[in-house]
């Protein structure tokens, strides 16, 4: 999922925020949630304090559908395994890299 991110958004940076792996650009946008119950997931947000509630459902098409929305502009994705990860490899960069220009 990290190389897929990296990819995606290559003028990104990792680093460890909230104890867990983090891409950020202006802010942070892609933290792991790895204590979750199944599988990993990742938390898409647009940072700590976003300047503005952008409703990110509307600005990434179909794509949105595979994500559990937590609020409009903060939502997980949940990869269940390497073979489930295989078959989210395309929309995943599709989702972090439109995500990702959303950030300020």
């Amino acid at each position: 999922m990290r190389a897929i991110i990296a990819r995606a958004v290559p003028e990104a940076v990792e680093s460890v925020k909230w104890n867990a792996p983090s891409f950020a650009t202006a802010e942070h946008f892609a933290t792991f949630h790895l204590r979750a119950k199944s599988g990993v997931q990742l938390v898409l947000h647009r940072g700590a304090r976003p300047a503005r509630v952008l409703d990110m459902r509307d600005l990434l098409g179909a794509d949105a559908q595979l994500l559990e929305w937590k609020s409009p502009d903060r939502a997980v994705l949940t990869v269940r395994d390497a073979a489930h990860l295989a078959t989210l490899r395309v929309s995943l960069g599709r989702l972090v890299r439109a995500w990702a220009t959303h950030v300020e």
